[in-house]
């Protein structure tokens, strides 16, 4: 869907999307390039691995896009009453602090969907 969405905005030849279960780290071709964003919808506990993975890879300026962190509203105090879903709120709450609080990014929050945090790396 990525892919068809660049080619519709006219911008597929400028981009190229590397297609890859990111819980195994970067292919080898990879691994010494560095990247201008990266977009993060993942299992909610694996979201600060894959920063810390990943933001070395990251150009300065660089674009972390992280989706679904208010997560049906899991993220926030009056859902941590219900103990079927605490752990996930729980989950997505410490990776917003943690996000949010990342020395090298500086983050912001939306209210957009689901919630979305954009950092852009510091140089």
């Amino acid at each position: 869907r990525a892919q068809k969405n660049l080619e519709e905005a006219g911008v597929a030849h400028r981009v190229t999307l590397l297609r890859h279960n990111a819980s195994k780290g970067l292919p080898h071709s990879y691994r010494e390039k560095r990247f201008d964003f990266l977009f993060i919808d993942a299992g909610k506990d694996e979201y600060e691995t894959y920063v810390n993975r990943y933001l070395p890879h990251l150009e300065d300026g660089g674009v972390i896009v992280t989706d679904n962190i208010f997560f049906h509203g899991l993220a926030f105090p009056h859902h941590k009453e219900d103990p079927r879903n605490a752990w996930i709120g729980e989950k997505i709450d410490r990776y917003n602090h943690f996000i949010f609080q990342h020395p090298a990014l500086l983050t912001h929050f939306l209210p957009i969907g689901d919630g979305m945090a954009i950092s852009i790396k510091r140089s």
